[in-house]
């Protein structure tokens, strides 16, 4: 009865003798429950080493990651030892409540808690998706029914206003990216690429000279696929279309001039490991916005924003939403119409050639604060 407690191992025994004499087969007590399931760290191994076309090797690890931690977060010293019968209701809401005990609620640190934990809880239960469950990857492992984990309702979130970064806060960043360029062309190339063609990271990360081709009027088109499989590494963007995006002859020229300084010369962003452009970059993003007096959680999505705002501002909602790729114009209509009425903002000007870009605080917040992602 896995206890030292002779009269607790009792209890148990009589406990799991009525439910087999009452018809019960379905109710399993600690003793056969648990010891009968594989365990997390057994689990999470089978997850990692699975050959599945999706989700991709650093996705997995990144969702195993999370469900750790919510076992941690729980109180368990060795999550990887956690029975998968202990994945149930209760022990969503407990992470749940741990993570957001030590804010006050009307705070703005009580929403990023409520969000990260929200996100938390996401990623820990795509690893029973029904896909890689379907897939068989789990077939020689003993899973218990997980329909309590999986059913938790997520954490209520505010609809926050969508928000821009006014100008002058981000003609801060288009002034300082003369100095970025030469301290680090990587963290310059990446904000370059979100700023001027409206890239989302997985995106920016992707791209490669081979989407960027010349039209027959000398333009320069970067055409990003709605999906792709590239040697193996399956690329698909959120809304599942493709756009084209006519880049600046500048940018062009610039991105090639640094392309040399990486090890992997086919993405436009030069690094010289895959971890240095799918991670490293993007940590740097928000300490180089801090020294600038901008504090976000996701820094490279405001250029993107930006880049938004100023298309919805000059060639209006249908440019902006085939530009941006959102899954339709009702998308962009949500985030962006407000701007549509609210003319002035800059034309696309580039931090190497133009920085004088100007300073009209037309759009409508007017602090460093951020707003959800589209």
């Amino acid at each position: 009865m896995r206890t030292p407690d002779k009269a607790l191992a009792e209890k148990r025994a009589k406990k799991a003798i009525e439910a087999d004499l009452s018809g019960e087969t379905h109710i399993l007590d600690e003793a056969r429950g648990k010891a009968s399931t594989s365990t997390v760290g057994e689990l999470v191994d089978v997850y990692l080493q699975a050959k599945l076309g999706k989700p991709n090797p650093d996705t997995r690890r990144e969702n195993q990651a999370h469900l750790l931690l919510m076992l941690t977060g729980c109180g368990h010293k060795d999550p990887r030892k956690v029975r998968l019968s202990e994945l149930d209701d209760k022990l969503v809401k407990q992470f749940f409540r741990n993570r957001v005990a030590s804010h006050d609620e009307a705070s703005l640190d009580f929403d990023r808690a409520r969000t990260t934990a929200n996100s938390v809880y996401r990623k820990a239960k795509s690893i029973f998706s029904r896909k890689v469950l379907a897939s068989g990857t789990y077939d020689h492992l003993k899973l218990p029914a997980l329909d309590k984990f999986m059913s938790v309702p997520f954490l209520d979130e505010p609809d926050h206003q969508y928000s821009f970064l006014p100008n002058k806060l981000f003609n801060k960043l288009i002034n300082d990216s003369a100095r970025l360029r030469t301290e680090n062309p990587t963290l310059y190339c990446a904000f370059l690429i979100c700023y001027t063609l409206g890239l989302r990271k997985k995106e920016a990360l992707h791209a490669r000279w081979d989407w960027v081709s010349i039209d027959e009027e000398g333009r320069f088109l970067l055409k990003v696929p709605g999906r792709e499989d590239w040697k193996g590494n399956v690329f698909k963007t959120k809304s599942g279309k493709g756009r084209e995006i006519e880049m600046a002859e500048e940018v062009y020229d610039t991105l090639q001039a640094l392309s040399p300084i990486g090890g992997h010369p086919e993405y436009l962003i030069p690094t010289k490991t895959d971890w240095e452009r799918r991670v490293k970059v993007w940590r740097e993003f928000g300490p180089w916005f801090s020294e600038n007096g901008i504090f976000c959680n996701k820094c490279a999505h405001e250029c993107r924003k930006f880049f938004g705002a100023q298309v919805a501002t000059q060639q209006g909602i249908y440019v902006a939403s085939k530009l941006l790729g959102h899954s339709s114009v009702v998308v962009t209509e949500k985030y962006y119409a407000d701007l549509v009425e609210r003319p002035g903002l800059p034309t696309i000007l580039l931090p190497p050639f133009e920085s004088n870009i100007e300073e009209a605080d037309v759009l409508p917040a007017e602090d460093s604060g951020c707003s959800p992602s589209a």
